[in-house]
């Protein structure tokens, strides 16, 4: 078998096609406090894209993850996880629930 129909194999196997948006992010602001830890963040990320969320500690990467899940609440903005938006409190859609994990890390 070549390379290009491995790969071929392997794309079809999955579950949506690769121009499919699995996360979307628009105008996000997120708030802990009166301080805005995330301020009008925007952006999308494609089926089968692999992204790593980098910076240094206090930079918003766990704001950032527990926002997109609902965890914390939204002070403006919109974000959809695989099509659903996330509902007016900010929760994570039933629909998508058990698409989703989470492993915070914790010392």
């Amino acid at each position: 078998m070549s390379e290009g129909t491995l790969r071929q194999n392997v794309f079809a196997k999955q579950a949506m096609p690769t121009h499919q948006t699995v996360l979307e992010i628009d105008q996000l602001t997120v708030r802990r406090g009166q301080q805005a830890a995330l301020q009008d963040i925007s952006f999308g990320i494609a089926a089968g894209t692999d992204v790593a969320i980098v910076g240094p500690n206090g930079a918003g990467k766990s704001t950032l993850v527990q926002a997109i899940l609902g965890i914390l609440p939204l002070a403006s903005g919109t974000v959809k996880l695989l099509g659903q938006a996330l509902n007016a409190k900010g929760q994570m859609p039933a629909a998508v629930c058990h698409q989703v994990a989470y492993l915070p890390q914790i010392f």
